[in-house]
């Protein structure tokens, strides 16, 4: 795959991802987690696993600010009288890792929106012996 193709392969994938992610989406990168598409209606602060994964997504930054493993979610999930410290471990590496990265510049909810339409892009990769063919 030549630098040119390439290139035409990341904008169609970003175009795609953009235009059925909706213009709620787009109008709203920066300040809201979209839920779906559906309906062009921003809502605020509704339930879902949106925000499940926006707070697994935003581990990685915040713990570097105080000091912890990148992935550390002790306070999470710390039912036990005991408290025995539940730990995901690097189960959403390297998104999250990414994510992580790029909230350090953009933010923590323009980073998860970007990390929304990189994901478009990594469903759109063929398998390396495609890409030989093409």
């Amino acid at each position: 795959m030549t630098k040119k193709n390439l290139l035409y392969f990341l904008l169609f994938y970003i175009f795609i991802g953009i235009y059925f992610s909706g213009k709620s989406f787009v109008f709203n990168i920066n300040n809201s987690i979209h839920l779906s598409s559906q309906g062009g209606q921003v809502i605020g602060m509704a339930p879902g696993d949106c925000y499940e994964q926006f707070h697994r997504y935003s581990l990685v930054k915040n713990n570097f600010y105080r000091g912890r493993f990148p992935y550390d979610s002790s306070y999470q999930y710390n039912l036990d009288r005991n408290n025995i410290f539940f730990n995901e471990g690097l189960v959403f590496f390297p998104f999250s890792l990414i994510n992580g990265i790029v909230s350090f510049f953009f933010g923590d909810i323009i980073s998860y929106n970007i990390m929304a339409i990189l994901f478009y892009i990594l469903c759109g990769i063929p398998p390396k012996k495609d890409i030989k063919s093409v």
